[in-house]
């Protein structure tokens, strides 16, 4: 079960494994929502890179994409078409890249 969580975000061996890379981001943009041009999934990566990538823990050797940000819009991308084509087109919001049931205030 999920009992077993930790926060390991501060130990220094596991920094680079508190979040995704580029070159895990971008595989997943053609694996799970299935961007099969290298365009869109460097089209993307420009949209999502502000917004939830430039995270730094002790030990990682790069910044790296917050987790839970990444597969939210990830999952979003392949359930909402037009949230897709905004990604795309650059034509895209922070807020649009936050559940509903977050509060942001």
């Amino acid at each position: 079960g999920y009992n077993v969580a930790q926060n390991v975000s501060l130990n220094k061996r596991l920094g680079d494994l508190t979040g995704f890379t580029d070159d895990d981001v971008r595989q997943a943009l053609r694996d799970f929502v299935m961007l099969s041009k290298e365009e869109e999934r460097e089209q993307a990566l420009k949209v999502l890179r502000p917004n939830i990538n430039g995270y730094c823990f002790p030990g990682s050797t790069t910044s790296l994409y917050n987790p839970t940000l990444a597969t939210f819009c990830l999952k979003k991308m392949t359930q909402d078409q037009n949230f897709l084509q905004r990604v795309l087109s650059g034509n895209t919001r922070l807020n649009e890249f936050l559940d509903t049931n977050v509060k942001t205030s």
